[in-house]
């Protein structure tokens, strides 16, 4: 007898991450992520521009959310990853996800796997990502 999987794995490749702006921060979309502002000053946290663009530009052009609500509703796990340029990736696309699932009081175990990946905002992004135990190890 087969069994379904209680995994449902989401990888992303470090390709076409990086088009025609140069590198720096901009303000994150509140609307977006609700939850990425400065732990007691309410600032907005700054993010790299093209990995956040990378972000958008899945969001918009796949049926990632849809797959992965499908998997959700199956009740199988959900790991997000990435290596190198596509850990931002992975890691953008996870924090919606542990939003929504906080509201739901954590039913469905949902993590995020990066290898080599560099830094994708500044520090008040951090914040955040420590009370929703993202791991960050590697860059401290």
């Amino acid at each position: 007898s087969s069994s379904s999987p209680t995994t449902a794995v989401f990888a992303f490749s470090a390709d076409h991450w990086f088009k025609e702006k140069p590198f720096g921060l901009k303000p994150i979309d509140l609307a977006a992520f609700p939850s990425l502002r400065s732990i007691g000053n309410d600032e907005k946290t700054e993010v790299h521009e093209a990995f956040i663009g990378r972000y958008y530009e899945i969001l918009m052009t796949s049926s990632l959310t849809a797959k992965v609500e499908g998997a959700i509703r199956k009740g199988r796990q959900i790991v997000f990853t990435g290596h190198s340029s596509a850990g931002p990736t992975a890691i953008f696309v996870t924090l919606p996800f542990l939003e929504e699932n906080k509201k739901t009081e954590g039913k469905t175990s949902i993590r995020c796997l990066t290898f080599g990946s560099p830094l994708v905002g500044d520090r008040k992004k951090s914040d955040f990502s420590e009370e929703i135990r993202i791991s960050e190890e590697n860059h401290r």
